[in-house]
């Protein structure tokens, strides 16, 4: 009875130890799933982490590819790339704005169609400069037009003058009797002059250091020449005066 008894209980505790090897071994194998998964997703997070480092490198190669183009970007000089002022040291040829010819009248194959476009140009040039110094005229402004740029005078008894940097055709609707009877532009240069001058002025008070025109102007006169005394045909004189006052443009297109 002892001996059946013994065995009962050796039993009883072989079927305790297969149930705990049964346990064991779901436990085991759940723990290997996990770790199969834990496995997948170390994989996962890795891949990511070098699609990480790749994305990081390519963002820190266009941050530097932006910095050298912004840095290279600083050192345009937005006038003189909108404006190509080229003057003949010698002063045999017309001075050109963007390849367009400055003159104060037509001659030979130099049409107003040419002097119109050209000098608005130069207007368009003092109104960006303008702009960017606050400088505002009190009795002298610019009209940018189509066909010619005006000069807008104020007059002491506060009447508005136009003056016409070429043959306006939209107003004369290209006459050809309106076009002859223009024979110059020597009136509204002066009007340019005089507001060139006067922006010269405000850069000088502004204590802009360096700042110093090739050619000095007041409101009528351009270094020697008075250009109120200047006849029409006075070729020599109008193309030194033509030629200081490309200058003075170039000058403040490469400063500004």
């Amino acid at each position: 009875q002892t001996l059946t008894n013994a065995c009962e209980e050796h039993e009883r505790k072989l079927d305790d130890l297969n149930e705990l090897l049964k346990d064991q071994a779901e436990i085991s194998e759940d723990l290997s799933l996990k770790q199969q998964e834990l496995l997948l997703e170390f994989n996962s997070l890795e891949l990511d982490a070098k699609i990480f480092e790749d994305v990081q490198r390519q963002l820190t190669l266009q941050c530097h590819a932006a910095e050298v183009e912004r840095s290279h970007l600083s050192n345009v000089r937005l006038h003189t790339a909108l404006f190509d002022i080229v003057v003949d040291e010698r002063g045999l040829r017309y001075p050109l704005i963007n390849n367009l010819r400055l003159s104060h009248r037509p001659k030979s194959d130099l049409q107003w169609n040419e002097i119109n476009a050209a000098w608005s140009q130069a207007s368009q040039l003092i109104m960006l400069v303008c702009n960017e110094i606050k400088f505002t005229s009190t009795n002298f402004g610019i009209v940018p037009l189509v066909s010619c740029a005006k000069i807008k005078e104020v007059d002491s008894t506060g009447k508005n003058i136009y003056h016409h940097l070429g043959v306006d055709t939209e107003s004369s609707m290209g006459s050809k009797t309106t076009t002859q009877m223009i024979e110059n532009i020597i009136i509204p240069l002066q009007a340019f002059c005089n507001l060139l001058h006067q922006m010269f002025l405000h850069i000088k008070s502004s204590k802009f250091d360096g700042f110093m025109i090739p050619f000095e102007m007041s409101a009528y006169t351009v270094d020697k020449y008075d250009l109120r005394l200047l006849k029409e045909n006075d070729d020599v004189s109008w193309g030194d005066v033509l030629h200081c006052i490309a200058c003075n443009l170039q000058y403040l297109a490469q400063l500004a």
